[in-house]
Formats: structure tokens, C-alpha cells, sequence
């Protein structure tokens, strides 16, 4: 795809043409590049963002018996349980009497689980059918298989849908805000976790490409991959919601649990030369990013306005 192909397109959020080059097709795996919208902030992959079919990376996620084997230790597990006790104590904010409660992307159910003993109505759904296997095995709780645009859930059914580092994942994350709308009850939650776009670790990587070329560039894969096809600033995530009826209520800065990331990168980087490399500059980002305020996830929760 050439650069003028590229910058005549318009933004898909806020209608720009100025989308530009962040990171030139061909630097990353995959043979995608990194285009940006100065205007909204949003960054996102080409040409694998555009399409509307649910990739097959996606479906596979949960098939990678290594990857299913780290969300399942212990000490893991133990990790997002505590954080999901933390994210259930901020929806309880604005819901107290709890509800009926959508976690999609749920994967094998932590956050069900979590939810469910605190006394909330869960329901999951996930693209990936060994997910809601899993999900089943693990807690007992029965799973959906499909996209949140085709989900066959009634109308205005849910007082709280949730979307942990899931709408990056998303190829058209438009219709599926639009989706969230019509299956939320009105004042109904809607609340993201997402790779922050002004991130440290993020901006160091693309820093290092800029300053050494093809050198520096090893670390733009650990933070612009399929299947994440766009990340997401406060910017960018107040025009996704806005525009969809929602009303952004409140944004956190996060962090990947160190060993969470760790185990991450052993699971799908352990032949990386510059494995060793990447794993102390990510200790080295973490700290630095909880000091300047950088962290690598934001979190947004929204209130429904109004119908889209």
C-alpha cells in the first residue's frame, strides 16, 4: 500500500484526512504498518484494521495450550482475581445493588468468576470456543461463542458490559460500542482496560525505531502485534464513546503485572534473541512510567446517555 493511498484515506473515528505513517509497513511482523490520525490520536494496523471478519489469530488465541497454561497458574490467577476485585469495587460505584453484567472477550472466566461471587449476574462471551470450554471447566460458568455485534442477547438486558484488553482486538469497534448500546439499560456501565497509546514503554519503542532505524526497531513488535489492530488514547477512547451515546465518568492508568508480562513474552517470544534485552527494559519502563505517570494500560468507564 503506498503512503498516498494511505494519507487520502479518512480516519474512521472523527473523519480526517490526515491520517499519516506512524511505523512504515514492512518494519514489523506480518508486513503491517502503524498508521496514526493526529487530530483524534487514534493508531491502528494496516492493512489488517480494516477488514470486518473476525481474524484467524483471534479463533486460535485460546488453542495455544502455552498461553492457556499461564492464565491458568496459580500465581496468575491470583493477579487478575485481585485486580478484578478492585475493577468490581469501581463499577459498584455506580451500580450498588450490582445487576446484570456482559464481560466480553471473557476468556476463561477470572472475571466471571470474580464477579459471580460477588453476588452479580454473569454472563461471558468470547470469539473463542476452547475459551468458553475452559471457562466451563475451570468455574462452572457457560460461555457464548461469538462477537458482540452478533451476540443474540436481548435489548437494554444488562446494567454493565465490560471489555478487558479486548476492544484492540476489535476490528470494527464502532459497531461494537454500537452493540454495547443497544444490550446496555439506560445509565447502564460500559468499562475498557486497553493498551495506553501514550504509554512509556510504547514511546520508548517508537523512540528507539526513530533514533536507530531498523536497529532500534525490535521493540516495536512487543507493543504494535496482530491481533491488537488499534490502540487507543483518553482522546481517541472519549470520541469512540461519545459518538456512541455513551458518557466517559472516569479513567485510571494501569499496569501488566510484571510477571504476567514476563510470562507473555516467554509464551510467545522465547526464541527472541534480544529476549533478555527487552525483559530488563521492561523492568527499567515500569518503574519509570509509575513516577511520570505513563503506565502501559488506561481504563475507561462510561455511562449510557441515550440510544444510538
Amino acid at each position: 500500500m503506498s503512503l498516498s493511498v494511505v494519507t487520502k484515506e479518512n480516519c474512521q473515528f472523527c473523519g480526517s484526512s490526515g491520517v499519516e505513517w506512524l511505523i512504515p509497513a514492512g518494519v514489523l511482523p506480518d508486513k503491517v504498518g502503524v498508521l496514526r490520525c493526529p487530530d483524534c490520536d487514534l493508531a491502528f494496523l494496516e492493512p489488517r484494521a480494516g477488514h470486518d471478519d473476525i481474524d484467524r489469530e483471534e479463533r486460535a488465541y485460546w488453542d495455544n495450550e502455552k498461553q492457556k497454561a499461564l492464565y491458568s497458574r496459580e500465581e496468575v490467577k491470583n493477579v487478575f482475581l485481585r485486580e478484578f476485585d478492585k475493577r468490581l469495587d469501581i463499577l459498584e460505584l455506580f451500580k450498588p445493588n450490582g445487576g446484570k453484567l456482559l464481560d466480553v472477550g471473557c476468556g476463561i472466566g477470572h472475571f466471571l468468576f470474580t464477579a459471580k461471587r460477588r453476588h452479580w449476574d454473569v454472563k461471558g462471551l468470547d470469539v473463542s470456543p476452547a475459551a468458553s470450554r475452559a471457562a466451563k471447566e475451570a468455574y462452572g460458568i457457560d460461555v457464548a461463542i461469538g462477537t458482540l455485534e452478533n451476540a443474540n442477547f436481548e435489548r437494554a438486558q444488562f446494567d454493565v458490559i465490560t471489555l478487558w484488553d479486548v476492544i484492540e482486538h476489535i476490528r470494527r469497534p464502532l459497531e461494537n460500542v454500537q452493540a454495547a448500546n443497544r444490550l446496555l439499560r439506560h445509565s447502564g456501565i460500559i468499562a475498557m482496560k486497553t493498551p495506553n497509546e501514550h504509554g512509556l514503554f510504547k514511546w520508548a519503542a517508537r523512540q528507539s525505531f526513530r533514533w536507530f532505524g531498523q536497529r532500534g526497531a525490535f521493540l516495536l513488535k512487543y507493543v504494535y502485534y496482530v491481533p491488537h489492530y488499534f490502540s487507543y488514547s483518553r482522546k481517541s477512547l472519549d470520541i469512540l464513546l461519545r459518538q456512541n451515546g455513551f458518557e466517559p465518568v472516569r479513567y485510571e492508568l494501569d499496569e501488566t503485572p510484571e510477571e504476567f508480562g514476563r510470562g507473555k513474552i516467554d509464551v510467545h517470544y522465547r526464541k527472541d534473541p534480544k529476549r533478555a534485552l527487552v525483559l530488563t527494559f521492561l523492568s527499567f519502563t515500569m518503574f519509570l512510567a509509575r513516577i511520570f505517570r505513563r503506565k502501559n494500560k488506561i481504563i475507561v468507564y462510561a455511562k449510557k446517555m441515550k440510544d444510538v
